[in-house]
């Protein structure tokens, strides 16, 4: 039991440095010494170790534990648990399940208003911040900024750094989502502000993410690249979090829009090995770049539903320009009828990481491929439009190119 407290000690401490790979590490191990006593009550113990809040996802993308959801699932069983431990183990499996899996988002739920019901405001705000990082901010807004709320009322409640730049930092997103970088970057900056004096230095890196998005939104290419390296490698020294396929999917990205899509070919093969058959459209827009139309076909043919995540609209745009650039009419139309209701968006922006374009522009090009003319104008008007908001020279010019291409309007 000694070792078991220790190590949760730890945890908690390393969560308050910011880095949660190693205090996951932790977590892990004081799994491990409870498993092989054999005893449910050390292994509630190890389990509900985990109390601070996290901006991003514990688990590496994609990721899941089925081993511990089945010994989860049998801790919430076991008779005698106070209400508190079980708050903690719903939180606990709400992690251990794929995100997509809506058991996830329903044991999240339960967490949360279990914590309600408590009165205790800290497990509250590690609940509503676990269930922020499962519903996303451009696919269930109204569903976001309830819970943004809630977080907000919970800060204002404690002297808790941690859940007042967690609100600085979800209100950041909102902002993000309504193509207003102006009060993205103050909600930011008083999140910054938070962080450098409580010394949260895991917060403070993970904001530095904001740079290559807005540099990546201006066309500011060689200045993304270089950013988005910096933040990066120091999540990874302070062990905050990996990002190395997020880091793919952002360069790639960038050297797509600058036509040297090629140079990264390798790496994009690496991911897509590793997370196969996610990411499969950057992969065959770079392998068809490359003189490899029948394996980008291949590649692209393995697709499968997009995540429901804060990747969701830039990986959907992806999808639509390798279904234009391979031919695909089928995928394209299907992409079109799953990207309509986000056409105000710049794609994935409210992931305060990285941007592609303004999901309208995609929606244009689809609408022109398909022969539907009038939509493409429309949805050209409206990426003209969110790329006045974000002052981008390339996503305007890329919206009047669109326009300029099409047959002049109907009288």
């Amino acid at each position: 039991m000694l070792r078991v407290g220790l190590l949760g000690q730890l945890v908690e401490c390393r969560i308050r440095m910011g880095a949660v790979v190693p205090a996951r590490e932790a977590q892990e191990q004081a799994v491990r010494v409870a498993r092989g006593e054999g005893r449910a009550d050390l292994l509630t113990a190890a389990y509900t170790t985990w109390t601070e809040p996290t901006p991003w996802r514990v688990r590496a993308y994609a990721a899941s534990d089925p081993e511990a959801v089945e010994e989860l699932g049998k801790l919430l069983e076991e008779p005698g648990l106070t209400d508190r431990q079980r708050c903690l183990l719903l939180d606990q499996l709400a992690d251990a399940l794929d995100d997509t899996d809506p058991r996830s988002v329903a044991a999240s739920r339960r967490a949360v208003e279990l914590a309600r019901t408590l009165g205790e405001p800290r497990l509250r705000g590690l609940t509503l911040a676990s269930l922020l990082r499962r519903v996303d901010c451009e696919l269930e807004p109204e569903a976001y900024l309830e819970l943004h709320r809630e977080l907000g009322r919970v800060a204002d409640s404690q002297d808790s750094p941690e859940y007042s730049w967690m609100t600085a930092y979800t209100a950041a997103r909102i902002a993000a989502a309504r193509n207003d970088p102006a009060e993205m970057e103050r909600c930011l900056v008083r999140g910054d502000e938070i962080a450098r004096t409580y010394e949260l230095q895991g917060a403070f890196a993970v904001a530095r993410l904001r740079r290559p998005l807005l540099a990546m939104a201006q066309g500011r290419f060689d200045d993304a690249e270089r950013d988005l390296g910096a933040a990066v490698a120091e999540l990874r020294a302070r062990g905050a979090v990996d990002l190395s396929g997020l880091a793919a999917l952002a360069v790639g990205c960038i050297r797509l829009q600058q036509g040297r899509i090629t140079e990264v070919l390798p790496v994009l093969l690496a991911v897509w090995e590793q997370y196969q058959p996610l990411n499969e459209a950057i992969t065959a827009l770079a392998l068809h770049a490359s003189g490899r139309p029948e394996r980008a076909r291949e590649v692209f043919a393995r697709r499968v539903p997009i995540r429901r995540d804060f990747c969701y609209s830039i990986l959907a745009a992806l999808r639509g320009s390798a279904a234009i650039t391979l031919g695909d009419r089928t995928a394209a139309s299907e992409v079109y009828r799953e990207l309509l209701p986000l056409h105000g968006l710049a794609g994935s922006a409210s992931s305060l990481s990285l941007v592609f374009r303004p999901v309208a522009q995609t929606l244009g090009d689809l609408a022109r491929f398909l022969e539907r003319p009038e939509r493409a104008r429309s949805h050209y008007l409206e990426a003209a439009r969110v790329a006045a908001a974000w002052d981008s020279p390339h996503w305007a010019g890329a919206a009047q190119s669109g326009l300029a291409g099409l047959p002049p309007a109907p009288a």
